[in-house]
């Protein structure tokens, strides 16, 4: 029979400052913590100490990591939501032209190159069709016009302003002595 108490002495020997100091600092939070409160209660000073000792730990059976990670999209141009994305305003100016409209009016009527993607988009999910230059709306596009929401937010919009630019990411990390959860 092996002798525990001295394979455990010796880890307990073999540990760290920060693998030390980790150890003591989630017994004072009650066994779990995150990295975030672990630096916020001043314990340590980076993250990378943190998540260093705790893989330390966990290596050696001591610890457990627990990480979750979301990932969040958000449009990069905040008037797309006043504006209305390009295929749905395509879809109504060729509504109002009575179910048809050239390519050079839609293009007068969404600048900037978004006549290119709105077009894209309205063949692509079977909107819209072409044929000799003019744009006609299908039976897909009239039922989409029917649906189309048109007030200034949709479902789950935000007021102006209220954007953040480009895709987050949010990590979220949970260490716990091994055993709690």
């Amino acid at each position: 029979m092996k002798d525990l108490n001295g394979e455990f002495m010796n880890v307990i020997e073999s540990l760290s400052y920060n693998e030390k100091k980790l150890l003591l600092a989630l017994e004072e939070s009650g066994g779990v913590s995150s990295p975030e409160r672990m630096i916020s209660s001043g314990k340590f000073d980076l993250e990378v100490e943190v998540m260093g000792a705790a893989s330390w730990l966990s290596n050696k059976g001591l610890a457990t990591i627990t990480e979750d990670q979301s990932k969040f999209y958000v449009l990069a141009d905040a008037e797309v939501v006043d504006r209305g994305l390009p295929e749905r305003r395509a879809l109504i100016a060729i509504n109002e032209a009575g179910g048809e409209l050239s390519m050079a009016d839609l293009a007068a009527a969404l600048p900037a190159g978004e006549d290119k993607i709105a077009i894209g988009w309205l063949k692509r999910k079977g909107l819209a069709a072409i044929k000799e230059g003019t744009l006609s709306l299908t039976e897909q596009g009239i039922i989409a016009l029917k649906t189309i929401c048109r007030t200034r937010f949709c479902s789950r919009g935000w007021p102006p302003g209220a954007y953040p630019k480009g895709m987050r990411i949010r990590s979220w990390s949970r260490i716990s002595r091994a055993g709690r959860g």
